[in-house]
């Protein structure tokens, strides 16, 4: 599409609006991009040659394919070349090139890794062709126009460019260039969840006829770009184990099938320690050109604690006191697979909630097939939920950094429940 230059195609009210006129929020679109997927045992043999290459010791390398068989991957969605090269993958067109050769910024890296000024070249290209590629699949399933778009909210945390993609997104889907952007970067796993609770405000703020507003929100991540096969210590074992890349994108607006009922955040407890991301420090270690993760072995516990007998307790009381009222039919749950071991704490809970015994099913084959895809990992999950659920609520949640918690309630249209937010 070509951009748009005209800077009069969109209207700007400054009024305030009356509280009684406030458009509801609804997920009127949602969709996925991601590049080709890896299949687990080729994604760790390709890691076992870059290591012994650089002679790391086969303990070391035994210990990440340990770590890596326990997290149930089958298929990593990963972009980097080498992880396709010499595959019966190499030759298929994706992201703008064939997948087994090198993009822009990309060489081999059998024995030295990237630099930082690579791994930005790479990201800007990677990054920039997943979120595009997302949101013209979630344009292409919303029933109004593009003129309908105000405001872009992105959020990336595998790397970063200025101008970043929200811009890009602006001049490549054709956006007027009055269109408001918000970018919500390096906050980690929970930000796609709460990019979307930042476009259901914006939404709500405005009023249905005078100041309508439509929100494009864009989560992408490319954690391939980070990939260092010196990486030794076990937190970045855990995390090269986990991570993969993707994009997911949803339009909120004032009409929709699914009403955003309510949303909110919250940190568990005495967590701040256990899941962190810093810029790499170390001068003793190969690699000074890229940032770490700090993974706790103890995160899922305090998630599960949080769920089971701290605040989210209240939270999931909240969401389900309404039940008894109705047909007791437990919501759908979409959350964010943060890893096996989390997500096997949440299912205590609801499992002792009287929850189905499948209702993380959908979020434990999300990481199966894709891996933890940050950010945007929720919105692949609500995107199968959403296709496919017969059931008229559902629950979402997201963690990060913090430990953050982000959750949303969404409602079928006709169907509200009206839950108010857990305070």
């Amino acid at each position: 599409m070509a951009p748009n230059s005209n800077f009069q195609s969109q209207s700007i009210t400054v009024s305030p609006t009356a509280p009684d006129s406030r458009a509801d929020a609804y997920i009127a679109a949602i969709a996925t991009a991601a590049p080709l997927k890896v299949p687990a045992k080729h994604f760790a043999q390709v890691m076992r040659r870059h290591r012994e290459n650089r002679g790391i010791s086969s303990k070391q390398i035994a210990a990440f394919e340990k770590i890596f068989a326990g997290t149930g991957i089958t298929t990593m969605n990963y972009s980097a070349y080498s992880f396709h090269e010499g595959t019966d993958r190499a030759t298929v067109v994706k992201q703008g090139k064939a997948a087994g050769e090198p993009g822009p910024g990309e060489r081999d890296i059998a024995y030295v890794d990237y630099s930082r000024s690579e791994r930005g070249i790479i990201f800007q290209h990677y990054a920039y062709e997943l979120a595009l590629e997302a949101a013209k699949n979630a344009l292409s399933k919303y029933h109004g126009s593009l003129n309908d778009i105000t405001h872009v909210v992105t959020t990336c945390t595998s790397g970063w460019h200025e101008p970043g993609i929200a811009c890009h997104l602006i001049h490549e889907l054709g956006l007027s260039l009055n269109t408001q952007k918000i970018e919500l970067n390096y906050n980690g796993c929970f930000t796609g969840l709460a990019c979307i609770r930042t476009a259901r405000d914006i939404v709500r703020a405005g009023g249905n006829v005078t100041d309508r507003r439509v929100v494009l929100v864009v989560a992408t991540e490319v954690t391939s770009v980070q990939y260092s096969a010196d990486a030794d210590d076990i937190e970045s074992l855990v995390a090269l184990s986990l991570f993969g890349d993707g994009s997911g994108a949803t339009i909120i607006a004032p009409e929709g099938e699914w009403l955003l009922s309510s949303s909110g955040s919250s940190l568990v407890p005495e967590s701040r320690h256990l899941l962190t991301m810093k810029p790499h420090q170390d001068p003793g270690k190969k690699d000074n050109s890229c940032y770490v993760m700090g993974l706790n072995p103890n995160v899922p516990k305090a998630i599960g604690g949080y769920f089971a007998n701290g605040y989210g307790s209240h939270l999931l009381d909240n969401m389900t006191k309404h039940l008894e009222s109705v047909d007791g039919t437990m919501p759908e749950v979409a959350c964010h697979p943060g890893g096996p071991k989390i997500l096997d704490a949440i299912k205590l809970t609801l499992d002792s909630r009287g929850f189905p015994s499948d209702a993380l099913d959908r979020s434990y084959k999300t990481l199966q097939t894709n891996g933890n895809l940050g950010s945007a990992a929720v919105l692949f999950v609500l995107e199968e939920v959403l296709n496919n659920t017969d059931r008229d609520e559902i629950f979402s949640f997201a963690f990060g950094p913090g430990v953050t918690v982000e959750w949303g309630h969404l409602c079928r249209r006709g169907n509200n429940m009206n839950i108010a937010a857990a305070q």
